[in-house]
């Protein structure tokens, strides 16, 4: 059995090449080509905690693995930990042995920010250069770096209620890219920007629909349950609504679910599943003047798919370390 570290991941795969097999994954799923039962989760109400256990089989890729992760807000303040932990465990399709175990954080960002990247290249105006970003955690690092790979972003504001977190993203997101970045707040943040992440542990909307411009594209990407949510109802009544899936936003999404439960909008207002638009099925941006919206709930797909590759890649480099069990 294979074991994979965060800094072995790390030199084995790059963002373009997530983005790219993710797409590719996207694809097979609106296919048929790909098992992925709803994720089976449970919360820890004592600690505020959530276990997440996702398995899936990608056909044509013969990749079979489960993700176990897990989401405790208030790790990072009481334990220095990180919010989320996860692991990745890689089988075999034709027998289920166990070929390898990976850490899964670095799976779950770099996958996580390469649909919000794959969701700017088909949503997003083509000519945006400016980007706003709500949270200044990992995850909008990755955000970051794949949106700058499918779009020319000239300018970054930044907004994050922690003042040492900021300067800390301001920073790094400079050393690793040369480009424009600034502290701002979030009115700032929002009212002159072509793309918009929210990537926060609010469980209360960030963002003000008064301050969003038409033409705006929305990366919603930090909540994951039916009862909390980063944007308010208004902007998702505006907005062109696109999901990795229905099905799974309609058991998780916050921002979908608590419109619904006012009687704002309903399951047909989901315009449709960000697959549907990569195949063609559906169009993506049809103007400059739409404001979209993409939610993501999180699709096991999309963390077996980068997991399968960076094991095939662990191989062929002979990275990590073998064990029995």
């Amino acid at each position: 059995m294979l074991i994979l570290s965060k800094s072995d991941i790390s030199k084995l795969v790059s963002m373009k090449e997530v983005i790219k097999e993710i797409e590719e994954s996207l694809k097979e799923v609106v296919l048929g080509n790909v098992w992925m039962p709803p994720r089976i989760s449970t919360k820890i109400e004592n600690n505020k905690g959530w276990i997440g256990i996702m398995p899936c089989y990608i056909k044509n890729k013969n990749a079979l693995g489960t993700k176990i992760v897990s989401d405790y807000p208030d790790n990072n303040i009481k334990f220095n930990l990180p919010t989320i932990m996860a692991i990745m465990i890689i089988s075999d399709y034709k027998t289920g042995k166990t070929l390898g175990i990976m850490n899964g954080e670095t799976i779950t960002s770099m996958r996580t920010g390469a649909i919000g990247g794959i969701a700017a290249k088909y949503l997003s105006k083509t000519n945006s250069s400016k980007l706003g970003v709500f949270g200044a955690g990992i995850q909008s690092k990755a955000q970051v770096s794949a949106i700058l790979n499918v779009r020319d972003i000239q300018q970054i504001k930044i907004y994050d209620k922690v003042q040492s977190k900021i300067k800390e993203f301001v920073r790094d997101i400079y050393n690793e890219f040369k480009i424009d970045i600034k502290e701002a707040n979030p009115k700032q943040v929002t009212n002159d920007s072509d793309i918009i992440v929210t990537a926060t542990t609010s469980k209360e909307p960030i963002l003000e629909s008064k301050w969003i411009n038409n033409g705006t594209h929305i990366n919603a990407i930090g909540a994951h349950s039916s009862t909390t949510r980063e944007i308010d109802t208004q902007t998702v009544v505006n907005s062109k609504i696109v999901v990795d899936s229905i099905e799974t936003a309609m058991k998780e999404a916050g921002e979908i679910l608590i419109p619904i439960s006012e009687n704002k909008i309903t399951k047909k207002d989901i315009y449709g599943e960000l697959g549907e638009i990569i195949l063609n099925n559906k169009t993506g941006r049809e103007n400059n003047e739409e404001i979209t919206l993409f939610k993501s709930c999180g699709l096991s797909v999309q963390d077996i798919a980068t997991a399968n590759i960076i094991y095939k890649r662990a191989i062929e480099k002979k990275v990590g370390k073998n064990i029995e069990i």
